[in-house]
């Protein structure tokens, strides 16, 4: 009865929270720092998460008999962990789904490997180890917007005979998928089926419709698949 009470106070004193699955609770040092959430592929800048579940774990291996610590960081993104060896290392893991530019319920992850120290900078990012993406990069060959052209509307189809009927219009009709290139002339799309994508794009600049018509993407359960396509008239 003692030792849990003991436990119970402890834990209370740990300012990100405490779940110790161990007894060892005799460590001096600190992990203190920020987390952020940032969308790689999008470039936006990263941002603070506030409230976001962090885990411990002793060693290297991320189960449930190297558990140490978890909690949560503050409403400004900062988090603290106490009662740690300054010789030891640790991992921290968070992970979050979240919704990003025309996508919904892509899985961020961060997994970083450290000993104990201070102004730690711990970043979600896209996990494409666990999900597909597809990264498209409009180019332009005419120079009329020199290098990659922004604003381009992108057709996903899963039938290249779809793909084949609207590469004359390139209107999207058939697409299973539309969305937009940004400010620096890509597009980034995560969660596609496993299989064979067709795309075609289209843009209108200064009067001119630039066209690309039907490339072919084969994409797998995780990692990302870059496609550069060439507008033309």
């Amino acid at each position: 009865m003692m030792k849990q009470i003991i436990t119970f106070l402890l834990c209370g004193i740990v300012t990100a929270g405490c779940n110790k699955t161990k007894d060892d609770i005799s460590g001096t040092s600190t992990i203190a720092g920020r987390i952020y959430i940032e969308n790689t592929f999008d470039g936006q800048p990263a941002r603070l998460l506030a409230t976001q579940d962090i885990q411990v774990f002793n060693d290297t291996s991320i189960n449930a008999g190297n558990f140490f610590l978890g909690g949560k960081s503050d409403k400004d993104g900062n988090f603290t962990f106490n009662y740690l060896y300054e010789s030891r290392y640790y991992r921290l893991r968070a992970e979050k789904r979240e919704a990003i530019r025309l996508d919904n319920n892509i899985l961020f992850t961060a997994n970083q490997l450290l000993q104990p120290a201070g102004d730690i900078k711990l970043v979600l990012r896209p996990d494409t180890s666990q999900q597909n993406a597809i990264l498209v990069s409009c180019i332009d060959t005419l120079l009329l917007i020199p290098g990659k052209i922004p604003g381009d509307s992108i057709f996903l189809y899963t039938s290249r005979l779809l793909a084949n009927l609207d590469s004359a219009a390139v209107s999207g009709a058939g697409a299973s998928y539309k969305f937009t290139a940004s400010s620096d002339g890509t597009a980034f799309k995560m969660n596609l089926p496993t299989d064979s994508l067709f795309i075609n794009a289209a843009i209108t600049i200064g009067g001119r419709r630039l066209k690309h018509k039907v490339t072919a993407v084969k994409l797998e359960k995780s990692g990302v698949k870059s496609a550069a396509i060439v507008m033309r008239l």
